[in-house]
């Protein structure tokens, strides 16, 4: 796991935090394999003309709904979360 290390607090005590976060990209094209083989791809396209689509609103109430869904399932299930140490693919020996 990378980390770095800080002090933190007003006793100044040094204090390891994770470096890892998600990043997203967008761009036209392929990207490079070393990079497509950790990413999750979302292939995106052109709304057709005769396709209809809904304003995303910030205040969206299903958005909201969905959200506070994913939110408890997350919580109902974080002992399990946490403790699972699942079987990895033969293709990702060294990830």
């Amino acid at each position: 796991m990378a980390k770095v290390w800080r002090s933190d607090g007003d006793d100044s005590h040094p204090k390891s935090f994770s470096t890892w976060a998600p990043l997203a990209v967008a761009r036209i094209g392929d990207l490079q394999s070393t990079l497509e083989d950790r990413s999750i791809l979302v292939r995106m396209r052109r709304r057709k003309k005769h396709e209809l689509v809904s304003k995303y609103r910030e205040g969206n109430l299903e958005a909201a709904t969905l959200r506070a869904k994913a939110t408890r399932w997350a919580l109902d299930n974080l002992a399990a979360i946490n403790s699972s140490d699942p079987v990895l693919p033969e293709q990702l020996h060294d990830r």
